[in-house]
């Protein structure tokens, strides 16, 4: 009895020491693994990485001369350099006498500046900047100093679902992305600080893009839903204390001011307003459709949203800011693909609020040593967008690339050969051809803005097959026409026989025709 006692003893001791073991040894591994993710170094290498990882692409692939928009950006930027003034007409346009607002004449001008200095690298160099601010307010949107590794997802899901962005666009996602930061920080420690910036961004914003209305918009809401939660006494905060309406509204019209002390004053909001929504941009743009949910980004920008909508809810949350930002600019992002990113900037501010309260991490690991992290992350990236910068093509070789996707070998025959003007050309090409041939006047380019959206509809119709070309305005009268090769207009010039009497083929290649009037 003994015996089988003594024998089950020692059987049933090692299984017992055996799992002990094993149980401490994960523990262990627990808190290495703990450790590790809670490293400085750990968190300053991964953070690094999802800042210059856009940038670095970039400096691989160089997408940023796929934007048609670049090159009337650089030829009026150079142009605000030479004569250090404002455009107020349509330059290098034969509409040169139409009244035209630059909404971007600062980004243009500095462009200008920093093309001078670098040539054709300056352009995806200005956007691999951009790519790395971008990466940096959208981790910060998301919680980093409260929840650094879902911050970090967070982010990286954001730049994954943005429709790849190209200034002066991206910088609207920015600034967007910092009124949205600020207004939330706002709410969140019931302080009017954090909103004392706005007049001097919104100042900045008004002169970089036009999609600073919506900069606007997003500042009315917020305005409303504080006046509301006041006005109706709504528990939507956990403390009684709100924000002080008569200052909140000297904020937003100090905002409001900012905007109408641009050059261009009191008609700019109007003209950004038309501008951006202009009939003609609805019926010939897709990136102006509803999202037809035939890409992955689709997908992932309806996700985010829904983890939004269900981070909220498991708060129980009546903020009416949050519930506003969800329920309006979904409705617009969905409706207008190009203002993806109006519900994506939200929607992460929000699910990665919700998931810092639910966690309930702190920013106490990061407040001790916080700036030298900073100034390690700074270095870090300044150094790896300098070797990024240093792995770009070289400008003869970038000048080689435009060949295949531009019409340089044409327009080289036009200046060549001393064509006559005015020139008849493709709508995509126009800002090419400010760039390129600064002495013929185009026809039309992407500033729909200037050309209205009646004669602007009339050169789409008449691509498009359902106008005649005579009946353009002003067609009688070019003398040159250069077209894609490819396209029916083309085919149309060099196959009908009434055309053919009116126009002679003197240029041809893979990208490009040229036609002169007999």
């Amino acid at each position: 009895m003994i015996g089988a006692d003594t024998g089950n003893t020692a059987d049933s001791t090692p299984t017992v020491d055996n799992r002990c073991f094993l149980g401490s040894d994960r523990v262990k591994r627990f808190g290495t693994l703990q450790h590790f993710a809670q490293a400085p170094t750990t968190r300053l290498v991964v953070l690094l990485l999802l800042l210059t990882t856009g940038a670095i692409w970039e400096a691989i692939h160089v997408s940023a001369f796929s934007s048609d928009d670049l090159w009337w950006h650089l030829r009026t930027g150079t142009w605000i350099l030479q004569n250090r003034a404002i455009p107020r007409t349509g330059l290098f346009s034969q509409l040169s006498t139409a009244r035209w607002i630059d909404f971007s004449w600062l980004y243009d001008a500095v462009f200008g500046a920093v093309y001078a200095l670098l040539g054709l690298r300056a352009v995806p160099l200005l956007l691999m900047m951009c790519k790395v601010a971008l990466a940096a307010i959208t981790f910060l949107l998301a919680g980093g100093r409260r929840n650094f590794w879902w911050a970090l997802a967070l982010s990286a899901s954001a730049q994954f679902v943005l429709l790849y962005p190209q200034p002066p666009l991206i910088f609207s996602l920015c600034f967007f992305g910092l009124t949205l930061h600020w207004l939330l920080e706002s709410r969140r420690r019931c302080e009017l600080l954090p909103l004392l910036r706005l007049p001097i961004l919104f100042w900045v914003w008004a002169n970089l893009d036009a999609q600073f209305v919506l900069g606007l918009l997003l500042l009315l809401i917020f305005v409303l839903a504080e006046t509301s939660e006041n006005l109706l006494s709504l528990s939507a905060k956990s403390d009684t204390r709100r924000l002080s309406l008569v200052h909140l509204f000297a904020i937003t019209g100090a905002c409001f001011v900012a905007v109408l002390i641009t050059p261009y004053s009191i008609d700019l909001i109007p003209a950004a307003l038309r501008s951006s929504y202009s009939p003609t941009l609805f019926k010939n743009f897709a990136g102006m459709a509803a999202m037809s949910f035939r890409q992955p980004e689709h997908f992932g920008l309806a996700l985010l949203l829904f983890s939004a909508c269900i981070g909220l809810g498991r708060q129980r949350s009546r903020d009416v800011f949050k519930i506003a930002l969800l329920t309006l600019w979904a409705a617009l992002a969905f409706r207008i693909q190009r203002e993806s990113w109006t519900i994506i900037l939200p929607s992460i501010a929000i699910l990665g609020d919700a998931i810092g309260t639910h966690s309930g991490e702190s920013s106490a690991s990061e407040s001790g040593s916080a700036r030298k992290l900073y100034l390690k992350l700074a270095a870090g990236v300044a150094i790896l967008l300098t070797l990024s910068f240093f792995c770009l093509p070289t400008n003869t070789t970038l000048e080689t690339r435009l060949e295949r996707i531009l019409p340089v070998k044409a327009c080289n025959y036009i200046q060549s050969n001393h064509l006559p003007a005015p020139i008849f050309n493709e709508y995509g090409w126009g800002g090419y051809l400010m760039w390129k041939l600064p002495e013929y006047p185009v026809s039309i380019d992407e500033r729909l803005n200037l050309y209205g959206d009646q004669s602007s509809e009339a050169y789409f119709e008449a691509v498009m097959g359902k106008r005649r070309m005579e009946t353009l305005p002003g067609f009688a009268d070019e003398q040159t026409i250069l077209l894609p090769a490819n396209i029916s207009m083309a085919k149309a010039l060099t196959t009908i026989p009434v055309l053919q009497e009116q126009f002679r083929e003197v240029y041809r290649d893979d990208i490009a025709i040229v036609l002169v009037r007999r």
